[in-house]
């Protein structure tokens, strides 16, 4: 169980409880065995208390119980007569047999609300939800004490709020710390009027913000389910900013010749990807013709390695074979040859090359057919401010 930091208003009250203890009334049987009292008994008695307060943490368990013992402990040192000292002993010593036995109770019945305490924790929720974070450490003080009183069945009424508002408050907190990008930057948005440059896109964000944000809600430990949602929403409302600063950019031109430079730097810069410019240039045809050429020469590029890569281990084992031929003795050669791991994973490694040069063969059409169909401007992401101004 967590520590807690006694709000102040607890600590007023432990302040004005430390000063009520009176010790207790000695029975006729006690104040026989007054004369027999140890008074060493006092000194073992004030570690324990010391014990139970720091080793223990009884300050956090059972605050009041605790403050009492340590208030009729001192009382006991303070206490001129035997038969007070006494009497103050036996109020010290019960009083701290009752901090034990809160710290029992509270640990049994509060658990559940240490645990969202530990992970709010983590989250450093203190200092994103400052006044709500302390709201609950005040309800959850209020708790210990009331079972500290001995009050336990109410503390247990209580406690079902006190949990409803720790389960809120921890799922804000994961909120936050997932996608509270998205959120700053759709706020961002509205400030600038940039929702109003691409407002469908706009829209889309921020809908897909809020179910985001009721999902992680209900789900606040999903952490692979948190890590997807989190991707997707903070892409999606840097996507709708990025573009509705694009088309602003553009709206912004102020006559054709500036239209005709903003294409002529976009057009440059995209077919500056192509390896093969010099020789087959790009430059003049369109700009969702390039996208598919540069498509279509990823794909090659990337069959070519393939192909490389096979021929590269066809040949090393060629070479390896011709000399296990060469070393092994014909007489001595058993029935049965087994193929070594490094030479397993080659095999295995060429019949992948293979399959992907069949998979690449069986299409040879794709590419022509992938250049013929239409694209939607849609689907082209218009340029950054900073690849503009370059």
């Amino acid at each position: 169980m967590n520590k807690i930091v006694l709000s102040g208003s607890v600590i007023v009250l432990l302040t004005m409880l430390s000063g009520c203890g009176m010790g207790e009334t000695l029975t006729p049987a006690q104040m026989e065995k007054v004369k027999e009292f140890d008074l060493t008994q006092i000194d073992v008695l004030g570690d324990a208390i010391h014990k139970g307060m720091n080793d223990d943490e009884l300050i956090f368990y059972a605050p009041v119980n605790i403050v009492k013992a340590k208030e009729d402990y001192e009382k006991a040192l303070e206490a001129e007569q035997k038969d007070e000292k006494m009497a103050f002993y036996l109020a010290a010593k019960k009083e701290l047999d009752k901090a034990y036995e809160t710290k029992k109770t509270v640990k049994k019945y509060l658990n559940d609300v240490a645990k969202i305490d530990e992970k709010m924790q983590k989250l450093n929720t203190q200092e994103i939800f400052r006044d709500r974070y302390e709201n609950f450490k005040d309800e959850y003080s209020d708790l210990i004490i009331t079972m500290d009183k001995g009050n336990v069945s109410e503390a247990l009424v209580d406690k079902k709020e006190v949990l409803l508002n720790a389960k809120d408050l921890y799922g804000d907190a994961v909120v936050y710390r997932n996608i509270n990008k998205a959120k700053v930057i759709l706020n961002k948005m509205e400030d600038e009027n940039l929702d109003e440059r691409a407002p469908k896109h706009f829209e889309q964000a921020q809908k897909i913000y809020e179910e985001s944000r009721l999902q992680i809600k209900r789900e606040p430990d999903n952490k692979q389910l948190i890590q997807k949602l989190a991707k997707e929403t903070n892409n999606a409302a840097l996507y709708a900013q990025t573009l509705a600063k694009d088309v602003a950019k553009i709206k912004s031109l102020s006559d054709e010749e500036s239209y005709e430079f903003y294409f002529d730097v976009l057009h440059h810069n995209i077919a500056s990807l192509n390896t093969k410019e010099a020789v087959e240039p790009i430059l003049p045809v369109s700009i969702d013709e390039k996208i598919l050429y540069l498509k279509n020469q990823t794909k090659s590029e990337n069959t070519n390695k393939i192909l490389k890569v096979k021929e590269k281990i066809e040949k090393q084992e060629s070479e390896k074979e011709l000399v296990e031929v060469e070393d092994v003795n014909v007489s001595t050669m058993p029935t049965t040859v087994e193929i070594a791991p490094e030479n397993e994973k080659n095999v295995n490694a060429v019949d992948n090359a293979n399959a992907v040069e069949k998979e690449s063969l069986s299409k040879p059409d794709e590419a022509s057919q992938e250049m013929n169909t239409p694209v939607s401007l849609d689907a082209v992401q218009a340029p950054t401010e900073e690849e503009t101004q370059q």
